[in-house]
Order: structure tokens, then C-alpha cells, then sequence
């Protein structure tokens, strides 16, 4: 028989504990340990479907006596009968969720006594056994010793990063998840308290603590539950100073609301000393070198590779701020979505190499909504991001090799309008960038990105100036093939318009675009093959260019390219390329022919004032390089200066004294981005920049002391071509 006994969640009492005990014919009969909601009636609506459940799998007859204490509401129980099971097996699998590493067969009806550990199972460096579970999903539920086993059973091992910490570390705790255990965190640990709900989180009593380990200076971000009692809660360091408090109010403190402790030290514990009932919902701990602060030239400075204080930025600046990373790598752990939440704010690197901001999600959180390293969220606007990379390393390849439909890992996803990126490096593999707005304009200029599948998605009207699009390969073997792009547009936006750009391979087969929904449009004008990573081509199963099944019913497409060529001048598009597209998952019956090659006059319409309307000339604009003139140093602009390459300092250039002399300076923009570097020497006269002052640079000359140099992608060189040391 099938035993089941329900928790009325009225039961009434801090922090009590009720018990029930089943007695009969076995020993090992368990005791069953209810926890009451800790709430008075009214306040929290009932949940009528938690149970208490116990399995009895014993073929004799017996009877069984259940023992209720007082105040404890039962308001119904029942007993389902069930066959005899004489025998189960219980299989173990390995943290890859496909290796078995063994099974047994036990009795039906017994406890479950683990037989493998933590040394029989794979655990990669730097993570840590977390136990058995239902399954390898990220949602599944552990099974704990002492189960009651009533059929065949798997069993997964899964693992977890070891929290360490130090500076740039951000840990996340989400108290209300049912699966939130203590015990499973290093840096965190309690004395008292307990899961009340997926509601109210975690509650603390009067007596109870809370303790987190930090490594220094830490931001600590406490979501609190608004029947909290009314009550001062002091936090202390571990020499037993007071450094920060929670203040609730009882029904008065918005429920969920984010109250802050700053600590400024030396690595220690910090206790949160509870003096009434408290429900914790979320706990957001920060390492970080510094507290990130503006300087005078107005930008969030931040310490080379502390994505902590990166975070704390984003979070605390306001439109039109500036926000800079020196080179460095800002490794957000597993963290996804990290928002750039207001308009007009502008995210600056020292170069596209050399800045990092990279997130590594378990490859089993997949997914296009789900995984990005940064988030622009819907509607934010002039979104301004330079010289750096976003790099999402889910680890795409093994999700292949486990079999998993997709692995999808976005490094931008973007539902805001009028977002430039300039000198931007995008590296990941399936959906690397996401433009996630209908109606939407973004500009690209100079920038790289890198993907296998659908790597540029989406939709709104995307202007790509000069880019680099780098195919992977799209198996670890090299097989396969990949797809530039799958344009999801409506058919009042203009799409995704490529001029100038150049696409490199290492994969051997090429589609430019699949139709992914609406009326997706994309074109290349004037695109340059590059080999030098391997050959490929654009033929293949399925692909005469583009890829001819439809993603999606009724997304006939508009695609077009004209004069794809090699460095030689060799012309690879060929007069015509009549494309039959089919629509097979939903009218298999139904195809079009397009023509995909585009004439000249088709492919000059393709302009940046086409695709972009009137924001075109305010984006290239925005994405002109200014050049730094020493002899002329502007008092009222900015400039960054660098030592052999090193970051120095932001300064306004009435701060630019002798003591930065033979340094290079970059003058930035009007939003915050720096031009090419320029040695600061006030001899130095620039004559000629390609393009002009207020477009990219790539070649300098000035004339030095009466001699001609040349300054090319940052180098200089004589006026016969030898490097200046």
C-alpha cells in the first residue's frame, strides 16, 4: 500500500517542526518531518498539493498505526494499493549523463545506500561532487540515502564550480528555490533557519545567522521578504565590528526590495546577526578590488579584469554614463543576461584583443533567450560598445557530443534600438549574436564576429560596415556545414545589409542565410573571401548559396548578394543563382524561385541611409575615430594614455603635463571611444589621416623633428618602410 498524508499549510509556529511516525511490522519505518509554513492564516494562500509520501512493500498483511501529534491539521489521507515489487535496479551514470558507471539490484522496497562517490565519478578541476540526481538536467531533484526504492532507478552524478573567494568573483544565491542547500556553498553557511517557500524564501529567526566569506572589499545585495518582521538586523565583520544593518519594516518594505552593505577591508566573514523573523529571498555577493567610481572625465573606472566591480557599474550607472576595462579578462562564471539596463550608456575597452567579458553557462542551460553574456534589454537605446570582446564559452562541443538538439550561446542578445558597436570581437558558436528587437537599427562597424549556426539571428534593420565573419568549425571533426545567417524580420524592416565585410572559414561548407520567419531579408554587397583559414564553398546538401528549406512556414525570403570576390580581384558570384526554396515542414508541396544575384543597380541601393533612415548619419557619426594631436592637445577633450601599450590613465587634456610626454595618447570621441594612439610629442605635426579627423584611422603621417614617419595600425615606421624601435 501507498501511504500519503498532506501538510495543511495553516499550521501554525516559528519555526516548529511536526512530526508523524508509522509504526508496523519493519524497523526501519521512518519518522516523516513536516515544517510549518511560518505563517499566520491569511497571509499566504494555502497549497493543497504537498505530500507527505511513504511507500510500505512488504507482502504480508499488517497494520499500520499513524501517530499524530497535536496542532497538526490533516486534512485527508489516502492509500493507493500497488503490486509487490520484489527486486529494483539502480543504475549510476557518470557527470557526462551518458557513461554508466555501474548498476546493482537491491530489494523492492529498501532504503537507497549509495554505491559509488565522489572518487568514482568524473569531476573536471575546480568543480565538486554535488550527489545523485533524477536525471542530468539542470532542473532535476536529488535523491537522497535512504530513498525507498520501488522501481528500476538512474541516477546521475552532477557537479559544481567550487566557490572561491577572490576579487571579481560575483555569486548569486536564490534562497526561495527549493533546491537552495547550504551546505552545497563554501563561501555561505547558516546556523538556525530554514526553506519555508518558493514564495518567502529562506526564514531566520531570532538567535539565527547567516555568514558569507568575502576576499576583501564586497558589495553585499540582500532581496527581503515584506512580512519580515519589523527589526534591525546588525551585520559584523570577524573582529565583531558592526559594518552595515538590515532595516525592515513589517508590510511597509516592498516585498523582493534590495538593500545594500558595503564592505571596504580586509578578507573576512561577514555574520548577519538575525533579532527577529526574517524571510531572505535572494543574496548577491560582489568581490571586488574597489567600489567602482566615476573620475573627473566621467567615466566608471574599473581595475583590470574585476568583473565584480564591472557588474556594479552597470548596475549603478545612469544614461549617458561611460564605463572603462582596461585590457584584462572579466569572467562572469556561469552568469547570464548581465543587462546594460539604461539608455545612452556606453561600455569602453582598451582594445577589441585585449578586453574580455566572457561567460561560460553549463551547456545544458542552452538557449537563445537564456545564455547571453550581455543583455540589452527591449527598448533600450544608443547603446554604445568599442574595443572589446564578448565571448560566450559554453562548451558548444561537448553539448553536441551529449547528443542535445541545440547549443545555442549568445554573446549579445539586443532588444534595444540604435546600438553601435565599433572594433567588437563576438565569439561563440550557434546564435552568436542576437538582434531581438522588431522595428530596431543597429550599426556595425570594423567589428568581428564569430559563429557555426545562425550566428547572426534575428531582426530590425542591421547595418555591418567592414566586419569579419568568421565561421567555426561546425563539428569537432571538421564535417558539417554552417549558416551565416537566419533573418527573422518583419517585412517593414530592411534586415541585415552587409557591405564591405569579409567572411573566413574553417568549416567547409558556406550558406549565407536561412530563412528563419517573417520576410527575411539579407544581403551582401562587395563581400571578400578569405582562405586563409581553410577553403570552403557555398554548395552543399541543401545549400546553393543559402540554404533552400524554409525554417519556418510562409518565410520567403529576400536574399541577395553581389560581386563576392577573392583578394585577387576573382569574382565568385556567379551572373545568376535562381534558388528554388522549399517549404517542407508545413507545405511540402509549396516552393518559390528567387533570384539571388543582385545587379549593380540592386546593390547600390543598399546604402547605410537605406537600411538605417534618418539615424544613419547620427551612428556614423557616433562611430568616427577622433585623432589625437599633440601639438594641439584640446583642454576640454579626453584621452587615454598608454606606456609600450599599457593603460595609464583618462585625462582631460588640460591634465596632460610634461609627466606624459612620449607616452601614446587616443582622444576620444563624443561617446567615449579612443582613436589610434599618437605619440605625445609636441614636435609631432599630424599632415594626413586616411579619412580624414572624424573617420576610422589606419595610417597616420607627421612630420618629427623634420623627418616624415608613418604610423601605421599603431607601429611607426620611416618614410622607406623601416619600423621605428
Amino acid at each position: 500500500d501507498v501511504w500519503g498524508v498532506q501538510a495543511n499549510p495553516y499550521m501554525r509556529g516559528t519555526g516548529s517542526a511536526y512530526y508523524f511516525t508509522v509504526t508496523g511490522t519493519r524497523p526501519e519505518i521512518p519518522t516523516v518531518e513536516i515544517i510549518s509554513n511560518n505563517a499566520p492564516c491569511g497571509e499566504q494562500k494555502p497549497n493543497y498539493n504537498q505530500f507527505v509520501t511513504w511507500t510500505y512493500n512488504v507482502e504480508e498483511a499488517a497494520v499500520l498505526t499513524f501517530a499524530i501529534p497535536n496542532n497538526v491539521y490533516i486534512p485527508y489521507f489516502f492509500a493507493e494499493a500497488t503490486d509487490f515489487v520484489p527486486e529494483v535496479e539502480v543504475r549510476y551514470y557518470d557527470t557526462d549523463g551518458k557513461t554508466l558507471l555501474g548498476s546493482e539490484i537491491v530489494d523492492g522496497g529498501s532504503a537507497l545506500v549509495y554505491k559509488y562517490g565522489a572518487d568514482d565519478v568524473t569531476v573536471p578541476e575546480g568543480m565538486v561532487f554535488r550527489g545523485w540526481f533524477t536525471d542530468a538536467s539542470l532542473t532535476a531533484v536529488k535523491v537522497p540515502e535512504g530513498t525507498i526504492l520501488t522501481q528500476n532507478t538512474n541516477l546521475y552524478a552532477q557537479v559544481r564550480t567550487i566557490e572561491v573567494a577572490e576579487v571579481g568573483r560575483i555569486y548569486e544565491y536564490d534562497l526561495r528555490a527549493a533546491s537552495f542547500d547550504p551546505e552545497e556553498h563554501e563561501l555561505l553557511s547558516v546556523s538556525g533557519g530554514h526553506h519555508n517557500d518558493s514564495q518567502h524564501g529562506w526564514v531566520f529567526a531570532n538567535g539565527n545567522t547567516l555568514s558569507l566569506e568575502v576576499a576583501g572589499n564586497a558589495l553585499i545585495v540582500v532581496g527581503v521578504c515584506t512580512y519580515s518582521a519589523t527589526s534591525t538586523t546588525e551585520v559584523k565583520d570577524a573582529a565583531d565590528n558592526v559594518v552595515g544593518t538590515l532595516e525592515v519594516e513589517k508590510n511597509v518594505t516592498a516585498d523582493g526590495s534590495e538593500q545594500v552593505i558595503r564592505y571596504t577591508g580586509e578578507a573576512t566573514t561577514l555574520t548577519f546577526y538575525f533579532t527577529a523573523t526574517n524571510y531572505i529571498h535572494t543574496i548577491k555577493v560582489y568581490h571586488v578590488s574597489a567600489l567602482p567610481e566615476k573620475n573627473d572625465a566621467g567615466y566608471y573606472m574599473i581595475n583590470a579584469g574585476d568583473a565584480a566591480a564591472f557588474i556594479l557599474a552597470l548596475e549603478t550607472a545612469e544614461s549617458g554614463d561611460k564605463i572603462f576595462l582596461p585590457n584584462g579578462t572579466y569572467d562572469l562564471g556561469e552568469k547570464v543576461l548581465t543587462k546594460i539596463a539604461k539608455d545612452n550608456i556606453a561600455i569602453i575597452g582598451e582594445s577589441m584583443d585585449g578586453t574580455i567579458i566572457r561567460n561560460a553557462p553549463d551547456f545544458r542551460s542552452e538557449g537563445i533567450g537564456t545564455t547571453a553574456t550581455i543583455l540589452i534589454p527591449k527598448n533600450i537605446t544608443n547603446t554604445y560598445l568599442q574595443d572589446l570582446t564578448l565571448q560566450n564559452a559554453l562548451d558548444y562541443y561537448a553539448a553536441i557530443d551529449a547528443g542535445q538538439s541545440g547549443a545555442r550561446a549568445v554573446a549579445l542578445q539586443d532588444q534595444g534600438t540604435k546600438t553601435i558597436c565599433k572594433n567588437v570581437k563576438l565569439l561563440s558558436y550557434q546564435d552568436t549574436y542576437y538582434s531581438n528587437l522588431p522595428g530596431a537599427v543597429k550599426y556595425f562597424d570594423d567589428c568581428e564576429i564569430h559563429g557555426t549556426v545562425d550566428f547572426i539571428c534575428g531582426d530590425g534593420s542591421i547595418y555591418f560596415k567592414n566586419n569579419l565573419l568568421y565561421a567555426e568549425k561546425r563539428n569537432r571533426n571538421g564535417s558539417g556545414s554552417d549558416a551565416l545567417t537566419a533573418a527573422n524580420n518583419p517585412a517593414t524592416d530592411k534586415g541585415y545589409v552587409f557591405v564591405d565585410c569579409t567572411i573566413k572559414s574553417e568549416c567547409p561548407v558556406v550558406s549565407l542565410g536561412r530563412a528563419w520567419n517573417g520576410k527575411p531579408s539579407v544581403a551582401f554587397i562587395n563581400a571578400l573571401v578569405d582562405y586563409s583559414a581553410g577553403e570552403f564553398g557555398f554548395e552543399g546538401s541543401g545549400i546553393q548559396r543559402w540554404t533552400k528549406e524554409l525554417m519556418n512556414a510562409g518565410a520567403w525570403p529576400q536574399f541577395g548578394e553581389y560581386n563576392m570576390h577573392l583578394a585577387d580581384g576573382t569574382v565568385l558570384t556567379p551572373n545568376s543563382n535562381v534558388v528554388t526554396f522549399l517549404d517542407k515542414k508545413v507545405n511540402p508541396n509549396e516552393s518559390r524561385e528567387i533570384e539571388t544575384v543582385l545587379t549593380a543597380d540592386q546593390a547600390a541601393a543598399f546604402t547605410m541611409e537605406y537600411t538605417l533612415g534618418e539615424w544613419a548619419a547620427t551612428a556614423a557619426q557616433d562611430a568616427a575615430q577622433a585623432v589625437a594631436n599633440p601639438k594641439a592637445i584640446d583642454a576640454d577633450a579626453t584621452y587615454l594614455v598608454e606606456d609600450n601599450g599599457a593603460f595609464v590613465a583618462i585625462l582631460k587634456g588640460s591634465e596632460l603635463t610634461d609627466a606624459y610626454l612620449g607616452k601614446t595618447i587616443r582622444q576620444a570621441n563624443g561617446r567615449g571611444g579612443f582613436g589610434e594612439a599618437v605619440v605625445n610629442d609636441p614636435t609631432t605635426a599630424v599632415i594626413e589621416a586616411a579619412g580624414g579627423q572624424q573617420s576610422a584611422v589606419s595610417v597616420q603621417k607627421m612630420i618629427r623633428n623634420g623627418q616624415l614617419i608613418i604610423i601605421r595600425g599603431g607601429v611607426e615606421y620611416t618614410a622607406i618602410g623601416q619600423t621605428i624601435q
